[in-house]
This record gives C-alpha cells, sequence and structure tokens, in this order.
C-alpha cells in the first residue's frame, strides 16, 4: 500500500506535539492500561503515569515484552478478557 509521505511527516509531527496528558483524569470509565515491560514506544513508566491520573484505571506490566503486548505474549490476552468479564 503506498503512502504519501506528507501524510507520514503530519503523523510524526502529531505524534512529537499532541499533548493530553492533562485532560486524563477526565477519563472516569474503568479503564484497563497494558504494556510491556520493554515497550520502547509507550514506555511502562509512562503507561504507569497515565494510569496515575486515571481515576479507575488498572494497569499491567507485562514483563519480557515490546510494544506488541498481546502477539509477542498472547497469554497476556486472558487479562483484557478478565477485565472485560468484571467491567
Amino acid at each position: 500500500m503506498h503512502r504519501p509521505l506528507a501524510g507520514f511527516l503530519r503523523m510524526g509531527h502529531a505524534l512529537l506535539t499532541h499533548d493530553t496528558v492533562d485532560r486524563l483524569a477526565e477519563i472516569t470509565a474503568p479503564a484497563l492500561l497494558v504494556c510491556g515491560s520493554d515497550d520502547m514506544i509507550t514506555p511502562a513508566a509512562h503507561t504507569e503515569a497515565m494510569g496515575r491520573r486515571m481515576p479507575n484505571a488498572h494497569v499491567h506490566i507485562v514483563p519480557r515484552a515490546l510494544h506488541g503486548v498481546t502477539t509477542e505474549r498472547p497469554e497476556s490476552f486472558a487479562l483484557i478478557c478478565e477485565f472485560l468479564r468484571s467491567h
């Protein structure tokens, strides 16, 4: 699939400049944040910080996993299923 360079550059710009961290407290619904302990895109420390700002967040850091947690550690998908069943 062809992806225009301009769109790719705009996406990169948004990733670097878009910041809504101050609005995380507005998310009051139960939320599950799952992150790999070795994630370089969204590091575990960032995920934990997001979870502290969200009043009903549940944070789970999956050991020895990168950004593709559910494909790298398929057993972690059970966390998501359990969270959905309990909420």
